[in-house]
Formats: C-alpha cells, structure tokens, sequence
C-alpha cells in the first residue's frame, strides 16, 4: 500500500510526537489532525500538519489513521469510522 494521506486525531504527546517526526521525515505525506481549535492552530502556524479535520468523520479518506485520543473515548471513535473507511485504511 502506498501511504500518501494521514489523519491523526489527537494531537497530544503521542499524537503530536508522531506528527512532528512525519513532518520530520524525507515521506512526502498529506497529514491532517483532529483536535481542539487552537491545538491545531498551533500545528498549522508549526507547519507540523497540513490542514485540520473539522470532525473525525473527515479521516476517513486517509490511508492511514492514528487513534491518539484518551483510553475511554477511543472505542465508540473507532466503531464510528469502520463502516465509513476506504478500502485498505490502516487504524493505529
């Protein structure tokens, strides 16, 4: 599979960590995250990501996604996105 597009949705330790060393990386990638208004006006002055989600629902074009969002929210986020996914995404 040929990685392009990645979502991040939460952009906090972990989520910002693997933002910033993609962003660091020589992959040319399209990374877009979900997160509170100004955590991602923060990412985007950075240039740590290259535009905001307004909604989770937004990720599902992505090739790939990072669940980066707190233990209790992650379940139902990720049962809400599988009946939506392309075919082929990868959830970490």
């Amino acid at each position: 599979m040929n990685i392009k597009k990645i979502s991040i949705l939460g952009l906090g330790l972990i989520g910002g960590s693997i933002a910033k060393a993609l962003r660091n990386s020589t992959l040319q990638l399209e990374i877009s995250a979900f997160d509170k208004n100004d955590v991602l006006e923060n990412a985007l002055e950075e240039k740590v990501i290259d535009s905001k989600l307004s909604n989770i629902d937004e990720s599902v074009n992505s090739d790939l996604i990072f669940l980066c969002l707190p233990v209790n929210l992650s379940l139902n986020v990720f049962k809400e996105l599988i009946p939506n996914l392309k075919n082929g995404t990868i959830i970490t």
